[in-house]
Order: C-alpha cells, then structure tokens, then sequence
C-alpha cells in the first residue's frame, strides 16, 4: 500500500540497511515521525499501538526533532514544541506540523538538541537502569555511588 500511495513521489523505501546507514540517515532527517493511531484506515482498531515509540528514541538520540500523534505513551516522549510536535491521530495537523518544521530550521534544529539532551537525560539505558533499581529499592535516588543520572551519559556521546 505504501508503494502504491509513493508512487509519482519523491519517497525511497531502504530495506536491509546497514546500522551505520541507519544512523546517518537519523542524523541527516529534518525529524522522525511516528504517526500512530488508534483507527487505521482500513477500519481497524487497537487499544494500544505503541508502547513506548522507539523509533521517535532513535532519531531523537541523533538530534532529529520529533514529531508524533497524541497517542499512547508518544506525548511522554515528545515534549510538544521544546523536543518536536505532537499532534491529534488522524488528521492534516501531522502535514502541518511538518511544514512548520521544514519551514524553521533554526527552530528544528534547537528541537533537535533539546531531543537529543532529553533522550540522553531521560532513556540512556544508565539512566533507566538506575531508574528502575530505584523503583525495586536497590539503588537511591543520586544513582551510583556520586553519580547522578544526568552525569550517566551514553558513551558514544
């Protein structure tokens, strides 16, 4: 259905690509999009269509604003107007969005860092390990011993 809907379009579909190719292409995308929704357009319907949204993680570790629908747990990720955009399922506010992020790239560009300093303060898998010994009651709330979690930092940073 896709290639249907591209066809006559400027759109490649990359298939089997390599970890390095992903990440580059990360890097170089004016933002991610996770456009979820509830309802598809075949008229089907799930309860839960993401848990947590990896992908809008992955690019915006690499500095790409996000941009996402009002679904799920996709607003805990996206901090509307700071880290991207998060707009309503199913509607032309997703075209909007992302002209208004192609139309500003000094705008993008600073979602892109506050996406990148958020995944890294937030989702860095220091900061979640810590997160959840915390929870279990294993680990206080200044993380390891001096540390906090903002100072575990992903080592590629």
């Amino acid at each position: 259905d896709l290639k249907a809907l591209a066809a006559g379009k400027s759109i490649t579909f990359v298939h089997g690509g390599t970890d390095e190719q992903l990440l580059q292409a990360y890097r170089e995308a004016t933002c991610i999009v996770l456009p979820s929704v509830y309802d598809d357009l075949y008229g089907g319907h799930t309860d839960v269509p993401e848990l947590l949204g990896q992908t809008l993680l992955e690019g915006m570790a690499c500095g790409a604003p996000g941009v996402c629908t009002n679904v799920a747990s996709l607003p805990e990720v996206v901090d509307d107007g700071v880290t991207g955009l998060v707009v309503a399922p199913n509607d032309t506010a997703l075209r909007d969005a992302l002209v208004r992020i192609d139309a500003d790239p000094a705008a993008a560009a600073a979602m892109g860092a506050a996406a990148r300093r958020s995944v890294i303060d937030r989702f860095s898998w220091p900061v979640v390990v810590d997160r959840c010994l915390r929870h279990y009651g294993l680990r206080t709330e200044a993380g390891r011993a001096g540390e906090t979690p903002q100072a575990a930092e992903h080592p590629h940073d």
